[in-house]
C-alpha cells in the first residue's frame, strides 16, 4: 500500500479538514440532557478525586496553605480552555469534543493526536478516581480489602519510579465494571443518577467547609519554631516556594477536566448553543469557588505537614474528634467519586465513538444500542480497569495532566484558526496561495505589513507557532539553571515575541458568525490561554513528556497503519454530521 501513493499525498491527509455540509443539530445520539443537566454532568466530573486525594497530597508535598493559589492559577488557566471549548461546543455541537474541533479547523493528523491524548486523560482519570474509592472505601475497614487482597493475588513488584502500585486493587476494577453496567442503559438514566449523587456531594461538600471553618486557625498559615522547612522555603504560607506552586497547578488540572466531559456532550444537548456555554461558566464558577474553599479550610485545620497523603480531609476531621463529620465526608468521599467515574467514562465513550465514526479507529467501535455507543464505552471503561489494577495513583497524575494541557492549547489555537479560514472552502484555503489576505476595515493602511502569496490561514498558523515556540521558551527559561540575567533575557525576549503575534493578528478579519456566543477578547485571550497550558506543561516532570512521547509514538503507528487509510474523508468529501452507521 506503501508503494502507491507519494509522500505528498500522505502530507495532503495528513492536514485534510472536515467540513460543515449539514444541519450542525443533526444526529442519531438522543438530545435528552437539559443545560442543568450538563452543569451536573461536568459538577460531577470535576468533583472527585480532586478534593479527596488530589487536595492533600499536594498541600503535603508541594505547596501547604498556598494550594490556595495553585487551584486559583488552574482555574483560570482552565477557564480560559473552557471558553473556547464553549465556542467549539456552539458552532459545531458533535460528540468528540476537542478531537472534533482540531479536525474542524487544524487537520486530521493533529485532531488524531488530541483525540489520543483525550482518550489517555480519561482512561488515567478513571483509573485514578476508581483506585481513590476503593482506598477510601479500604479504610473504612481498616485495611481489610487490602489485606484480603494481597493474601489472595500477592504483591506487585513495583520499580523504582513508583509507577506500579503495591497490590492488584481488584476492588477498584469492579467498581468501574459496575457503572459501566448501569450507563449502559442510556444518556438520560445516568444523567438521573448523576444528578442525584451531585446534590449528595455538594451537602457533603457543605459538611466539610461548615465543620472545618469552624475548626480552622489562621496560624496554621504562620511559620512556627519548628516547623519544617523545606527546600525553596519563603514564609509559613509559601513553605516550598513558588516553584512548589506551579509544580502543583499543573497537577491541579486533574481536578478540572470535567468540562471536556460538557463538551462532549454537545451532540446530546437538547439546545447546545445554549446550553453548553451556560452550563460551563455554572460548572466552573461553582467548582473553581469549592476547590479555592476547601483548600483553605484543609490547610486551616492542621499544619499542612500534619495531612495525611490518601485521607487527608477525614482524618483532619478525626483531629479534631468530630466522629460523625469524619463518617459523613469518608462516606460522602466514594460517593463523590462516584459522580466523576459517571462523566469521564461518558466523556472517554464519546471520543472513541467519534473518532471510529470518522474512521480513524477501527469501525467495530462505532457500534451503538439503544443509541448508546456500547462498544467504545465498553473499551474505555475495561482498558481504565486494567491501569487501576496495576498502576499506582501520584504516579500517573502528571502524565494525565500533561495530556489535558496539551488538548487544551490545541483547541485555543484552533479557536484563531478556524476563525481565520472560510467556512465553506477550508481545503481550498490550504492550497491557494494567492488568496488576498482580508483585513478589518479599519485596518486598510496595515496591508503593506503582511506578507503576499500566502492564504491567511497559512498566515495565523506560522503566526501561532511562533506563540507555541516562545512559550516554550518563556517556560523553559524560567525553569531552567541558568543565571537570573540569561533567564530574564529569554523570557522577556519570549514574551515580547507572543504580544507580537497578538497585535499582528488582531487586524485580520474574521469569518461571519451568528452564534450568540464567542470566545471574548480574541486573539488576546486564546494567546493567553496557548501560553499558560504551555507554561505549566514546562513544569511538569521529564518522566511526564517521555511516557507522553511513548503514547504519541504508539498513537502516530496506528494512524499511519489504519486511520490514514480508512478515513471517511479519504473515500468522499463528508460533511461532519454525514453518519449513516449510527442508529
Amino acid at each position: 500500500m506503501w508503494n502507491h501513493f507519494k509522500i505528498t499525498d500522505y502530507l495532503r491527509r495528513m492536514v485534510r479538514l472536515k467540513d460543515l455540509k449539514s444541519d450542525v443539530l443533526d444526529t442519531n445520539l438522543r438530545r435528552c440532557l437539559s443545560t442543568l443537566d450538563v452543569a451536573f454532568l461536568g459538577i460531577g466530573n470535576m468533583l472527585g478525586s480532586g478534593i479527596y486525594v488530589l487536595s492533600p497530597e499536594l498541600a503535603r508535598d508541594y505547596t501547604g496553605p498556598a494550594l490556595v493559589i495553585s487551584y486559583m492559577i488552574a482555574g483560570i488557566t482552565s477557564l480560559f480552555a473552557a471558553l473556547a471549548y464553549a465556542e467549539f461546543a456552539v458552532r459545531y455541537p458533535r460528540a468528540g469534543s476537542a478531537y472534533s474541533y482540531t479536525y474542524f479547523s487544524v487537520g486530521e493528523l493533529m485532531a488524531f493526536f488530541v483525540g489520543w491524548n483525550v482518550i489517555m486523560e480519561n482512561v488515567l482519570s478513571l483509573a485514578v478516581i476508581a483506585r481513590s474509592c476503593s482506598e477510601y472505601a479500604d479504610s473504612l475497614v481498616g485495611g481489610a480489602i487490602s489485606n484480603m487482597t494481597i493474601e489472595v493475588f500477592g504483591t506487585l513488584e513495583a520499580g523504582s519510579d513508583g509507577f506500579i502500585g503495591h497490590y492488584p486493587n481488584v476492588l477498584a476494577a469492579m467498581i468501574l465494571v459496575a457503572f459501566l453496567g448501569f450507563m449502559m442503559l442510556g444518556a438520560k438514566e445516568t444523567s438521573w443518577l448523576n444528578n442525584i449523587l451531585v446534590f449528595i456531594n455538594i451537602a457533603v461538600i457543605a459538611v466539610i467547609l461548615g465543620v472545618g471553618g469552624w475548626f480552622a486557625d489562621l496560624r496554621n498559615w504562620e511559620y512556627r519554631e519548628g516547623d519544617p522547612k523545606p527546600q525553596g522555603f519563603i514564609n509559613g504560607f509559601l513553605p516550598f516556594g513558588w516553584k512548589g506552586v506551579f509544580a502543583a497547578s499543573s497537577q491541579c488540572f486533574f481536578a478540572y477536566v470535567g468540562f471536556d466531559g460538557m463538551a462532549a456532550a454537545g451532540e446530546e444537548a437538547r439546545d447546545p448553543k445554549k446550553a453548553i456555554p451556560a452550563a460551563t461558566f455554572i460548572t466552573m464558577s461553582v467548582v473553581s469557588v469549592v476547590y479555592i474553599a476547601v483548600s483553605a479550610v484543609l490547610t486551616l485545620m492542621l499544619p499542612y505537614y500534619n495531612i495525611h497523603r490518601s485521607s487527608g480531609i477525614p482524618d483532619a476531621l478525626g483531629y479534631h474528634e468530630v466522629a460523625w463529620a469524619q463518617a459523613t465526608v469518608s462516606i460522602g468521599a466514594m460517593i463523590c467519586m462516584a459522580t466523576a467515574i459517571i462523566g469521564t467514562i461518558y466523556g472517554v465513550s464519546r471520543v472513541i465513538y467519534a473518532m471510529a465514526d470518522d474512521g480513524l479507529l477501527p469501525t467495530a467501535l462505532q457500534k451503538t444500542y439503544r443509541k448508546v455507543p456500547i462498544i467504545s464505552m465498553l473499551l474505555g471503561t475495561l482498558f481504565a480497569a486494567a491501569t487501576a489494577v496495576v498502576f499506582n495513583v501520584g504516579a500517573i497524575i502528571e502524565m494525565l495532566s500533561i495530556g489535558t494541557l496539551f488538548a487544551y492549547l490545541l483547541v485555543a489555537f484552533a479557536v484563531l484558526v478556524v476563525r481565520h479560514t472560510e467556512e465553506d472552502d477550508a481545503e481550498e484555503v490550504i492550497r491557494d496561495k494567492e488568496r488576498t489576505l482580508a483585513l478589518k476595515p479599519w485596518a486598510g493602511r496595515l496591508r503593506c505589513l503582511y506578507p503576499s502569496g500566502i492564504s491567511q490561514r497559512e498566515l495565523v498558523m506560522c503566526v501561532l507557532v511562533l506563540v507555541l515556540i516562545s512559550s516554550f521558551g518563556t517556560g523553559f527559561a524560567l525553569h531552567s539553571s541558568l543565571g537570573l540575567t540569561a533567564r530574564s533575557y529569554i523570557a522577556g525576549t519570549c514574551g515580547a515575541s507572543i504580544l507580537l503575534c497578538a497585535a499582528f493578528l488582531y487586524p485580520l478579519a474574521e469569518r461571519k458568525n451568528d452564534d450568540k456566543y464567542k470566545m471574548p477578547l480574541a486573539p488576546l485571550l486564546p494567546i493567553v490561554s496557548i501560553f499558560c497550558n504551555v507554561f505549566l506543561m514546562t513544569t511538569l516532570k521529564e518522566a511526564a513528556w517521555e511516557r507522553l512521547g511513548y503514547w504519541m509514538a504508539a498513537g502516530f503507528v496506528l494512524y499511519v497503519s489504519h486511520g490514514i487509510r480508512h478515513s471517511k474523508l479519504g473515500e468522499h468529501r463528508v460533511g461532519v454530521f454525514d453518519h449513516s452507521s449510527v442508529e
